[in-house]
């Protein structure tokens, strides 16, 4: 009963980080980025390149380093996380294994997707909607699905020049209508 008893104060202390963390942006626990909230350990964990750009209600749990590229864009509802537990252990939680996350430059990385520790998504990435990506992804890789599966990758000459605008701000806006192609 005594294990029982640390494990309910281990969830009860990790709960209330997190709600803080929510709350209040001076908690030691927590950094907060526009559209992106940091909780860890060590909130200092997190090396952004220039013009990241987060959409919103992003968690990014740094309790090992995660590392985003110039240029990268994250968008609604994602998570990396750099922590897991040991499966072989009982109880679980007594062991916890934290591993770091690099994203590469110019990375897409479509809502809800879910990254996990240990993982490097190369420079110009794109990754679906949705996606659990658990395994590394390769330079131009695009990639959906859960489990994560790379269904083509894009052309180099569409990456392999400069960019033509410098500034988020500077992007065109194209409205189109509904697809055309259904699922048979």
């Amino acid at each position: 009963m005594k294990n029982y008893s640390t494990f309910k104060k281990y969830l009860k202390r990790k709960f209330k980080r997190a709600v803080l963390s929510i709350i209040s942006p001076d908690n030691p626990y927590s950094k907060r980025l526009d559209g992106a909230i940091v909780v860890g350990e060590n909130k200092n964990n997190l090396i952004l390149g220039e013009n990241v750009t987060f959409g919103g209600n992003v968690y990014l749990h740094s309790d090992a380093t995660i590392e985003i590229g110039e240029g990268t864009m994250i968008a609604y509802n994602c998570t990396i996380h750099t922590s897991t537990h040991d499966y072989t252990e009982h109880p679980m939680w007594t062991k916890r294994i934290d591993r770091p996350v690099k994203i590469g430059k110019h990375v897409w990385i479509g809502t809800g997707a879910i990254i996990l520790g240990g993982v490097v998504i190369e420079d110009y990435a794109v990754i679906a909607a949705g996606t659990v990506i658990t395994k590394n992804v390769p330079k131009g890789a695009i990639i959906c699905g859960n489990p994560a599966k790379i269904i083509k990758y894009r052309s180099p000459e569409t990456y392999d020049k400069p960019p033509f605008i410098n500034q988020p701000q500077e992007v065109t806006i194209i409205k189109k209508g509904y697809l055309s192609t259904n699922y048979s």
